[in-house]
């Protein structure tokens, strides 16, 4: 794999003109958009673009072939369990570290690194008292922690009922938001490279999208010596960055339905044989001539309004619902002590503020979807609004057929009991259940 020449900066130009008449670049009275040899290789070569949504083309086998080869080691690790899962992370989650130190350690001895990291550590104070700053860095770290998503909760439902689940939250959102940092950090020292290069402003440099760690490293990396080992290191980086990340989502699938369906336990692997390869079929769209254009659309909608909705619901039913100080007994019986008052008044008050600001700010900033100078045409918005929206039908219908189930004559009444808890709610050790009725009101 070494002996494999990766250096495709090695073109006549450093930069190739595109057939495009955009006004991006302009000299003497010529007029085109410039290109990275790298850039080029990722649109044409690697991705294989066609001219738009509208045209899928044919499918591109490589592609393909890569999203079979990362379901399937997905489907192995997760065949197990969460023991075998447990074990695969040891690796997937500090490894990435260990690789992205190497790769700080010789970015900062590039041209131009230091300029780079002083524009990313530098502050500019003038932009707190900007309300969408506030806005985008809530967006941020909601997104980055995934508060409201399926993983979280998945993983901890395996924890012991007295693990400390505070102090790990705690951890976590240290953890998660100082990874963010120093992923940041690293990043810099490239742009801040490639400035220097091609002497230009650092924010010319900056590109966003799915190519970014497709166009963006690769440029730098081929500058450097033994740019094949380095090379080789950051896609294994991304590699295990990606299924590390995979892994909780396809998780959430299978416990739901062996937690709902009990059968399922004992046929385990043949069940999660069926989850993955039936999401491989769901992306062998994404993997034709086409198929950025629809991964751009999804990556655009999926997460733009429905996690937002996920937290305030969340923090109505466990500060409002079922109540803060039930809430805070259930915590003392794990915990040995109950919720403190500041994340009190953050459950009942301060979040879901947050959030809802968040959806508004969302919604009202809403752009259609893009990728590059493309424009997607309607129906395309159309069906990505589709899937934005598509997360709520399943609470929706399932909090009608609950509150339809419940007894009572009215469906006010139905509600009422509905907001009750279930006389089956309960810790599952019997141990604990006497000390839990003791306290329950």
């Amino acid at each position: 794999m070494f002996n494999i020449d990766v250096d495709n900066t090695t073109t006549s130009n450093e930069y190739t003109w595109t057939n495009d008449t955009s006004k991006e670049y302009t000299w003497k009275n010529y007029t085109s958009k410039l290109m990275t040899a790298q850039e080029e290789f990722w649109q044409y070569n690697v991705l294989q673009m066609s001219s738009g949504i509208h045209d899928i083309g044919d499918l591109n086998w490589r592609l393909a072939l890569c999203l079979f080869g990362a379901w399937l080691l997905i489907c192995v690790c997760l065949s197990k369990g969460v023991k075998s899962v447990g074990k695969v992370v040891y690796v997937t989650a500090t490894l990435p570290y260990i690789l992205l130190t190497i790769v700080l350690v010789k970015g900062l001895t590039l041209d131009g690194a230091i300029d780079g990291v002083i524009v990313y550590l530098k502050p500019d104070f003038s932009k707190l008292l900007k309300l969408q700053v506030w806005m985008e860095a809530s967006i941020q770290v909601f997104y980055s922690l995934g508060a409201t998503w399926g993983p979280l909760f998945t993983m901890a439902s395996f924890n012991k009922f007295k693990n400390n689940c505070l102090r790990d939250s705690i951890i976590l959102s240290f953890i998660g938001e100082g990874t963010s940092v120093y992923a940041g950090l690293i990043i810099f020292t490239v742009l801040g490279f490639m400035s220097a290069r091609f002497s230009l402003p650092l924010d010319k440099i900056v590109k966003s999208g799915p190519g970014l760690g497709f166009i963006i490293y690769p440029e730098a990396l081929g500058q450097l010596p033994g740019q094949n080992i380095w090379s080789a290191l950051f896609f294994v980086m991304l590699l295990i960055v990606g299924l590390d990340s995979q892994f909780g989502y396809v998780e959430v699938v299978i416990v739901a339905c062996t937690d709902n369906f009990h059968w399922l336990r004992s046929r385990r692997v043949k069940f999660v044989i069926v989850v993955c390869f039936a999401n491989f079929l769901c992306g062998v769209i994404m993997t034709t001539e086409g198929g950025i254009y629809i991964f751009q659309v999804i990556d655009w909608y999926i997460a733009a309004f429905c996690p937002a909705v996920f937290g305030i619901i969340e923090c109505i039913v466990f500060g409002w619902i079922y109540g803060l100080d039930r809430f805070s007994r259930d915590a003392k019986l794990m915990l040995g002590r109950g919720i403190p008052v500041f994340f009190r008044i953050c459950i009942c008050f301060i979040t879901p503020s947050i959030l809802l600001a968040v959806l508004v700010y969302s919604i009202t900033a809403y752009q259609p979807p893009t990728y590059g100078s493309y424009k997607y045409p309607d129906a395309a918005v159309g069906f990505g609004i589709f899937v934005s929206v598509f997360p709520l039908i399943p609470i929706i219908v399932c909090a009608f057929i609950v509150v339809h189930n419940m007894p009572g004559e009215t469906y006010k009444q139905k509600i009422t009991t509905a907001f009750r808890p279930s006389s089956k709610w309960k810790p599952a050790i019997k141990g604990i259940q006497s000390d839990y009725y003791e306290n329950r009101t």
